[in-house]
């Protein structure tokens, strides 16, 4: 029986290739990082330009908010929006209420 020709041998053949194996590993995850820097820098280059995004960066700025604090339980905001949601569904009109208004 002849083993190197093998699959799982580590002949000549095999130890030549692994040096070359590792460094496209190497070549491929470089490239994966630079793409996806690219794809970042390009969504904020294009996130500068559209109107939606720039209204809501404006609303963020002018109340103060911090997106990134809304899920905290410290968060003012965060436990006054929670009140107002679970009156809201708690005390939600039917359509037996009475008609408001004069």
């Amino acid at each position: 029986m002849n083993l190197d020709n093998h699959p799982h041998s580590i002949g000549p053949a095999r130890e030549a290739s692994a040096p070359r194996a590792g460094l496209l590993a190497w070549i491929k995850l470089l490239i994966g990082a630079a793409l996806v820097v690219l794809f970042l820098a390009a969504s904020h280059l294009v996130g500068q330009h559209v109107p939606l995004l720039k209204a809501w960066a404006k609303r963020v700025d002018a109340y103060d908010l911090r997106p990134s604090a809304i899920y905290y339980t410290d968060y003012e905001a965060s436990g006054d929006a929670e009140s107002l949601i679970r009156s809201s569904l708690e005390y939600a009109p039917s359509k037996d209420d009475p008609p408001r208004g004069p």
